[in-house]
């Protein structure tokens, strides 16, 4: 995907609806290719949990 498409956005969905159906958790592998992309996924979640 392109950037600014919502990839981060489309993954911290993916993981939500994962623990939903797990009964509130679940584990989830995330990998990043640099540590800012994983810089950028938690101030996403962050912002999105606020």
């Amino acid at each position: 995907m392109a950037c600014g498409t919502g990839k981060t956005l489309t993954a911290l969905e993916i993981a939500e609806c994962a623990a939903t159906e797990n009964g509130g958790s679940a584990k989830i592998l995330f990998t990043a290719p640099s540590i800012s992309v994983l810089e950028q996924t938690l101030q996403e979640r962050t912002a999105q949990t606020r």
